[in-house]
């Protein structure tokens, strides 16, 4: 998967960028003691993550791309599964038809979003800032993982 140019929301490069895989994914829900980790992992079909720095705090953006659009949703409701006991201060939101986030008062905690087989997750970015980093994710190029 490749970021288009960054724009004006993402003036530098990333510090770090990084693929986490099935098994990564999968890992993901364990730590948080998800009952059916492999079942939410399953029908991964590829992703990638990019970590800025900036002030001190992090942003994040986490494009995801599940073999069919039931893998994605099974993907999407563990994940929000998983919010709750990470974060059980902040309430999640609605977003939009298929999208969330935890808000707070610094910021945007955390937006996620399904888009047919494609899930994002946003990390760390400002509000104002979530409607230009939601259009970048739209435009990562996403193959299937067999190409």
């Amino acid at each position: 998967m490749r970021l288009p140019a960054a724009r004006s929301a993402l003036s530098e490069p990333p510090a770090a960028t990084d693929v986490l895989g099935e098994l990564g994914v999968r890992a993901y829900f364990k730590t948080w003691n998800f009952p059916t980790a492999e079942a939410a992992a399953a029908g991964w079909g590829g992703d990638r993550l990019w970590v800025w720095k900036r002030e001190g705090e992090f942003l994040v953006l986490w494009a995801t791309r599940w073999d069919s659009e039931n893998d994605a949703k099974k993907f999407l409701a563990a994940y929000l599964d998983t919010l709750e006991p990470r974060f059980p201060e902040i309430g999640i939101e609605r977003a939009g038809p298929d999208a969330w986030r935890l808000p707070r008062p610094e910021g945007d905690l955390l937006h996620i979003e399904r888009r047919g087989r494609d899930v994002d997750v946003i990390v760390g970015a400002r509000p104002e800032e979530i409607p230009e980093l939601r259009a970048l994710l739209l435009a990562v190029e996403r193959r299937p993982a067999d190409d």
